[in-house]
């Protein structure tokens, strides 16, 4: 039958995937002195990995229906 996946195997894909379609450009730093380099896959993968709560963060943000309708009622006006 089929195996279920793991918290940490289904973390690790909605990480992969936000990686390479949500993450599209970024600029600063990581930590004082750090700066997050280019923005890749590879590279947003990493930063999830090491903080993951940066990762639960923005999947918060990406799951607030709020954060959509203010560009939406500004792309109706600009119609």
């Amino acid at each position: 039958g089929l195996k279920r996946l793991t918290v940490e195997q289904s973390r690790e894909i909605d990480m992969r995937a936000y990686a390479h379609t949500i993450v599209k450009g970024w600029t600063g730093e990581i930590y004082p002195g750090e700066p997050v380099g280019e923005c890749s896959p590879a590279n947003v993968l990493a930063v999830f990995q090491r903080l993951p709560d940066f990762f639960t963060d923005l999947q918060g943000k990406c799951s607030e229906e709020e954060n959509y309708r203010a560009e939406r009622a500004q792309e109706a006006v600009l119609d």
